[in-house]
Formats: structure tokens, sequence, C-alpha cells
């Protein structure tokens, strides 16, 4: 996949998502990071259906055109695979082993860790270091996913006249986007467990880092898509003017009492029952922080709310708090956007391997 290997090209992190395609250059600046560059366009409805690309070619149409919006002159990018298409298991292997060494011995033993022959995936690993209970050995993370899915990523990018020189995973990249946060915390985030919730236009995805490092990751069916049906079921909009007038906040008022406030209570509600499943799967009773991101938490204070009906503390996912901006970039509208591009963020940040 080159999920794990060094990049020597300087690139652009492109989020292809179900609703949007999202893009973003970093730089570097006196020790910082600087965001160079950004932009973000919507994606045809038909395009990808449950995080499988239907229709390359408007998804193609879709990148080439936020590129040129972004400005960036940049061919070389880091993209993502969504993680509901990727496997990825820790195992222990012996310690000291070279990588062919390694690369022989996943191949071969492949089968039990992998439910498709491996002619039909595209298969990566990374050493993590020293297992915690066997000193002889070294965890080893085992990544794959199906050549047809990633196939069609890949054609989407090139067919864009970008070369896709990284291929991630977007549980991998939000962990990347959250060292930024880390660092702003006492301890960097040592022993914390973090929720970072994603809440997109179809689903909300959950996933758990412990340590800075995920450790569950999984889909829940809610999404902003049904804030903007209810929109055009009250007012009598096509989707396209509900998702406009949604965006633009030109809503009659009752529009916060009748229908947005409802829908916010209901994330609210939903979020303890995503956590639920962690907490039954890990053994564990809480977690430590919950971070919102995605186009489905730009709510008012959403993420008081969230604090008061979940009690955990929450924010929206920020890590561009430490970053200074190029001349090119409005900082007012860069803010409003700034949660829909976590995972772009963590891309981009690939051309610093």
């Amino acid at each position: 996949m080159g999920l794990f290997g060094s990049n020597k090209k300087p690139l652009i992190g492109i989020d292809i998502g179900s609703n949007a395609v999202r893009v973003m250059e970093l730089e570097r600046a006196g020790g910082r990071f600087r965001v160079s560059r950004y932009a973000v366009k919507s994606m045809p409805r038909t395009a990808i259906h449950e995080h499988t690309i239907v229709d390359v070619e408007q998804v193609s149409k879709t990148i080439a055109g936020v590129v040129k919006r972004s400005g960036s002159r940049r061919k070389h990018a880091a993209i993502a695979i969504p993680s509901a298409h990727v496997l990825s298991k820790t195992i222990g292997m012996p310690r000291g082993m070279s990588d062919e060494e390694l690369e022989r011995q996943i191949e071969f033993e492949s089968d039990h860790y992998i439910p498709y022959p491996l002619e039909e995936v595209n298969l990566d690993f990374n050493v993590l270091g020293s297992t915690k209970d066997n000193s002889e050995e070294d965890d080893v993370l085992i990544t794959a996913c199906r050549r047809v899915v990633m196939d069609d990523y890949i054609a989407a990018v090139e067919t864009a006249n970008m070369e896709p020189v990284v291929v991630d995973v977007d549980i991998f990249a939000a962990e990347t986007a959250y060292e930024l946060i880390a660092e702003q915390q006492s301890g960097h985030g040592a022993g914390k467990s973090v929720a970072v919730i994603n809440v997109g236009a179809h689903n909300m995805h959950i996933n758990i880092l412990n340590d800075g490092c995920s450790v569950y990751s999984r889909n829940h069916v809610f999404g902003s898509n049904r804030l903007t049906q209810q929109i055009q079921k009250r007012f009598g909009f096509s989707f396209t003017e509900a998702e406009k007038a949604k965006r633009s906040g030109n809503l009659p008022e009752n529009y916060t009492k009748d229908i947005l406030q409802p829908f916010m209570e209901s994330m609210c509600q939903e979020v303890p029952r995503a956590l639920q499943f962690y907490y039954s799967s890990s053994g564990r009773e809480t977690v430590d922080q919950i971070l919102l991101t995605g186009g489905g938490v730009i709510l008012p204070n959403i993420d008081e709310l969230m604090t008061s009906q979940v009690g955990l503390p929450t924010s929206i996912a920020n890590p561009f708090s430490a970053m200074t901006y190029g001349p090119r970039i409005n900082k007012e509208k860069f803010s409003n956007t700034a949660p829909t591009l976590f995972t772009a963020c963590g891309l981009a940040m690939r051309n610093f391997d």
C-alpha cells in the first residue's frame, strides 16, 4: 500500500469523502506548520456509496476541480482509504527479523489474518516496537485492503492528473492530526483515552485513541443528511436547496427550536450509544475526552451541549491552533471550515515523513 514508507516528494493531502473532497497543503515555517493552501468541493451524491466509489469519473472531476480551486501546483498526493474497507491487526513476530524476512513470514501466514487470497489485496506492515509481555518479540501492525477498492481510489486520483504516492487509512490520518492537538495538552496526551467522533453526511465514525494510537474504530448510521432531510420535508425544499439553506443559515425563525435543537440533542444521545460498544468490547468504563470533527459538527455550541448531555469534556478538534497561515488563507473562512479538515490535515502532514 505504501502506507508506512517514507515520502520524498512534496505532496498535497486529498481527503475523498462521500459528499465532498477536501485538500490541504502544509509547509514548514520557523519550525511551525503553515497552512499554505486548502479547498473544499462538494461531491455528486451518486459518486460514492457506502465508502465505495461508484463513479470514478465524477470523483476524478471533483478532485481535479478542488485541487485547481486550492491553487496548489503539487502533483503528488496522500490519500486515505476508509477504515471500513481496511483490515488491521497487530501480531507478535520474533525480534531482529529484517523487512524481507518479515514480509515473507507475513505472506506465508496471511491466511490466518486476511480472509481473502493474497493476490486480491494490497498489504503493508510496520514494526511498532517491543511486545509488552514478551521481550523476545516485536509488535507488527499488518494492514490490508482489497485491490478492487483501492484501485478505484487510485484511478480517480490519477485520472485527475495527480500521482498518489502515499495511500493511508483515514483512522491513521486522524492519529497523525491528533499529534498536533496532543502537543498542546499536559504530558502530550500521554495515558489519555480520546474519542475522535467524525459526523459526516451519512455516518458517525468513532475512533478511540489510547496514548495517541487507534485501538477501536466503528461506523454508526447517523449523519448530517438527516438534518438536511428534515429541513427539506418541513419547508418543502429540494435536497440541494435544503443543503444550501442549512449551510447559509437562511431559514425561518422556528428552524432552531423545531429542527436544529432536536437534531443536536439526537446527536448527543447517539454518542453514548456509540461509546457503549467500545466499553463492552474493551472492558473500559469511560474515555477522558471527546473530539468532534466533520461537517456535521458545524453547529452552534455543539461541544458545550455534548459536554452537558454526555458528561465528558468535549471540544471541536483543532489541529491548526498552533499553525500560521499563508497569504492566500482567509482566516475567518478557514476557521468555519476547519472541523471538516481533520483527515486532510493528517494526510498533508505525510509530506514531512
